[in-house]
């Protein structure tokens, strides 16, 4: 039988084997540190096994006499004693050498160096590959400057068919030299 199983009510127990594995039980119940399911099987196991009853009357009768017992009083110089092993450890303050403040200048001098390089790169990177608006511009150049031409001729086919009948000039060796520069 394990400490928490409760004695079957279908035989009469003899006082030590009731008691034996509910003992850590009883002290609990009467200390009302049982959960309350505990509790009433350990309420109902009282009424069926009379053992176990006058296990609880004993009980409880010895922590009634340990209550009327004087509670030990601690010596006039206990406290003294105690407070006289405690060590109050009181914080320093830390100087640094000159040494440590030269390291950490140069610390902070380049971590401010590597941010500026850092920064640099990036503004560099963005500079090199993002187009500015004034890059499209230049490109468009030609065509901005002949817009007022491309208006007059209407649309793409009518340029299409002058290039058909050869009355447009040869716009090849025009992108060639172009290209060369």
């Amino acid at each position: 039988m394990s400490p928490n199983d409760t004695p079957s009510p279908d035989r009469e127990l003899s006082s030590d084997e009731a008691t034996l594995p509910l003992q850590k039980d009883l002290v609990a119940y009467l200390d009302g540190e049982l959960a309350d399911d505990r509790s009433r099987e350990i309420e109902a196991t009282m009424v069926e096994q009379p053992a176990v009853r006058s296990e609880v009357d004993g009980l409880q009768r010895s922590f009634d006499l340990l209550d009327l017992l004087d509670l030990p009083k601690a010596s006039p110089d206990f406290s003294e004693k105690t407070m006289s092993q405690v060590v109050v450890e009181t914080p320093t303050v830390r100087r640094r050498p000159d040494g440590d403040r030269v390291w950490s200048l140069l610390n902070a001098a380049a971590w401010v160096v590597g941010l500026a390089v850092v920064g640099l790169v990036g503004f560099r990177t963005t500079n090199v590959w993002v187009p500015r608006e004034s890059d499209l511009l230049v490109r468009d150049l030609p065509v901005v400057e002949n817009l007022d031409l491309y208006t007059e001729l209407g649309s793409v086919e009518f340029v299409e068919m002058l290039r058909d009948r050869d009355l447009l000039p040869d716009s090849d060796s025009e992108d060639d030299d172009a290209s060369a520069e």
